[in-house]
């Protein structure tokens, strides 16, 4: 039996990105069926592995091959970024980075979420992530697949309901709330990480330790502690993770050269940058770019 042809992907609604203390960005994408309905199928996708939750509506997904139905309340999904989607008119769906999420569950301690630990949860890549699934929780058989069901196997589907819960506890359907009311305890940790977050993107990228402690009034080893205590890691570490997916954004949704998204995240040398991208995904970043070139836009 021939397989049908791939269709084109096409560009993403756009994303509301959303501070949240503790200076974790969670990007959210809308498909209000109050105040803006999906007039056409067309195909959405996210980069890295999310979880997609309908709070009303349905989906078509699309993986290698195969067509799958879901409708809400029982749509609770994982997909990489190769997975394409298709809603339903008036379907109200959120996206959310499981990594991130899973970061900020635990960092508030949400009991439900906790045993789900997240340094077990690779940060090199995005394709490591999906790798990770696939060999630890789902059946051979299922491994060729960019997307699966969650409920297909006990354990993720605890951790769906659970992920899904405190989703549906902060942004409730049809409305908007402001998420997480629990601040950051540190004045001066705050004081940094809203400086951060009033930087261009760009220039959030090439932020330095010495810049954070400089905004918040502290030293760098203090800054260290702090960062380790509120936010689970370094803030090296913090920034290396942003840097990362600030690179992989720009590779996969501009048209940008190689040598400019360098000079963005602050290489003066794209070979330097060429070194680190292999070191953090594995590969060249060309050959991202080319590996996921039916999501650029």
């Amino acid at each position: 039996m021939q397989r049908p042809a791939p269709q084109p992907i096409a560009p993403p609604p756009p994303a509301v990105t959303l501070a949240l203390p503790g200076a974790v960005e969670v990007r959210l994408l809308w498909a209000q069926a109050k105040r803006t309905q999906v007039a056409q199928p067309d195909l959405h996708y996210r980069p890295g592995v999310t979880l997609w939750h309908l709070q009303s509506g349905a989906a078509e997904v699309l993986t290698t091959g195969r067509t799958r139905q879901f409708e809400a309340p029982c749509g609770v999904l994982l997909g990489s970024g190769r997975s394409g989607f298709r809603f339903a008119p008036g379907t109200q769906f959120i996206s959310v980075s499981v990594r991130v999420l899973l970061e900020k569950a635990a960092l508030l301690q949400v009991p439900e979420v906790h045993p789900v630990a997240v340094q077990d949860l690779p940060h090199q890549a995005t394709d490591e992530l999906v790798r990770l699934y696939a060999e630890r929780a789902l059946p051979r058989d299922a491994r060729a697949n960019a997307l699966y069901h969650l409920r297909l196997h006990a354990s993720l589907s605890h951790w769906c309901v659970c992920l899904a819960g405190l989703i549906d506890a902060l942004f409730p359907p049809g409305g908007e709330r402001e998420p997480f009311a629990t601040p950051l305890r540190h004045a001066g940790l705050r004081l940094a990480m809203e400086w951060w977050h009033r930087q261009p993107a760009d220039r959030q990228s090439r932020a330095t330790e010495t810049e954070l402690a400089a905004a918040a009034g502290i030293s760098i080893s203090q800054l260290k502690r702090v960062f380790a205590k509120e936010l689970g890691m370094p803030p090296r570490e913090y920034l290396r993770r942003h840097r990362a997916e600030s690179c992989a954004e720009a590779l996969l949704y501009t048209s940008r050269s190689i040598k400019e998204i360098a000079l963005n995240l602050g290489y003066s040398d794209p070979a330097n940058f060429v070194r680190w991208f292999r070191r953090t995904f594995r590969m060249a970043p060309g050959e991202y770019r080319k590996s996921h070139e039916g999501m650029r836009l």
